[in-house]
């Protein structure tokens, strides 16, 4: 029996639509991005992780984007040569 998550995971072979975007933004010429695995301390303890990917065109600082960890997300980083940083 599959589980709910599975029902909704990418089919193989197609990437996240944030994935898609960030692949994208890389294609561009001295487009470099990198990643920063951020975890809040709280009140009660660490919250959920967020990943912070950071990118940088002709070696100035574009937009950070910040989301929560997921598992594809991290995959689709790492296929896309993504280093912490």
């Amino acid at each position: 029996m599959t589980t709910i998550d599975e029902s909704f995971a990418n089919p193989p072979g197609l990437l996240h639509p944030r994935v898609r975007n960030w692949k994208a933004r890389l294609g561009e010429p001295r487009t470099s991005a990198t990643l920063e695995v951020f975890r809040p301390e709280t009140d009660l303890g660490q919250s959920q992780p967020e990943m912070n990917v950071q990118f940088t065109q002709n070696d100035h600082p574009l937009s950070l984007e910040t989301v929560p960890w997921d598992d594809d997300l991290n995959s689709g980083l790492i296929g896309l040569g993504v280093k912490e940083g």
